[in-house]
C-alpha cells in the first residue's frame, strides 16, 4: 500500500528489525551500516526514534529530585519549629537539668538526638510508604493512553542505590536541622530558666 501510494513501485525504503535484546540495538545498527557500506543507508534505534521522549524523562527526573529535596527541606524546617518550641517550653526544665549538672553538651546531645530520631522514623515510614506505593504499581499496574504517552502502562522501577541515597540526604538534613534548637538549648541560662 506504501509502495503505491508513494508510486514508488518494487521499492524498499526502509527495513524495521526487532531484536531480543533491545539493548543491542545501537552494536546491531553499526554492524547493519558497516554491511550495506554506510552512505547512502542509515540506520536508527529505539533510542533515537524516542530521544525526545528520553529526554523529557531525564529532564523530569532532576526536576523530580528537586523538588523531592524541597519537600524533605520544608519537613526539616517543622524539625526546626518543633524543637525550637520544645526548647521554649522546657527552658525551666533545662535550666533544673543544668543545674543539677548537666552539661551544656549534654544537653546538645539529648537535643541532636531527638530531631535524629524524628527524622530517622519519618525517613523509615515514608520509605515504607513509596516501596509499597511501588510494588502495588509495578504488580498491578497503572494503564495510560498510548497515543499520548508512548507507554501502555505505568512501570515502576526501584533501584535501592537511589532509595538508599534520598534516605540518606533525608537524615542527614534532619541532623542539620537539629543544630540550631540544640545550641539553643545548650545555651539556657540556669538563673533565667528557674526564675520563670
Amino acid at each position: 500500500n506504501a509502495q503505491n501510494f508513494f508510486h514508488l513501485p518494487k521499492t524498499v525504503t526502509g527495513i524495521e528489525l526487532k531484536l531480543a535484546d533491545i539493548y543491542q540495538s545501537k552494536q546491531i545498527c553499526n554492524q547493519v551500516l558497516e554491511k550495506l557500506d554506510n552512505f547512502p543507508y542509515r540506520t536508527r534505534d529505539w533510542a533515537q526514534l524516542n530521544r525526545n521522549l528520553f529526554s523529557a524523562l531525564r529532564l523530569q527526573k532532576i526536576v523530580l529530585s528537586i523538588i523531592l529535596t524541597f519537600i524533605i527541606l520544608v519537613a526539616s524546617f517543622s524539625i526546626i519549629s518543633s524543637l525550637t518550641m520544645i526548647v521554649m517550653e522546657k527552658e525551666r526544665e533545662i535550666s533544673m537539668l543544668i543545674s543539677l549538672g548537666a552539661t551544656r553538651g549534654g544537653v546538645l546531645r539529648i537535643f541532636i538526638y531527638e530531631g535524629l530520631v524524628i527524622g530517622i522514623i519519618g525517613t523509615v515510614l515514608g520509605n515504607i510508604c513509596g516501596l509499597l506505593l511501588c510494588f502495588i504499581i509495578s504488580n498491578y499496574g497503572i494503564s495510560l493512553d498510548e497515543e499520548i504517552y508512548f507507554l501502555a502502562s505505568l512501570n515502576t522501577k526501584t533501584k535501592p542505590l537511589e532509595v538508599a541515597a534520598v534516605s540518606l540526604a533525608a537524615v542527614l538534613i534532619s541532623f542539620l536541622a537539629t543544630i540550631y534548637p540544640a545550641r539553643q538549648a545548650a545555651s539556657v541560662n540556669p538563673v533565667e530558666g528557674l526564675r520563670l
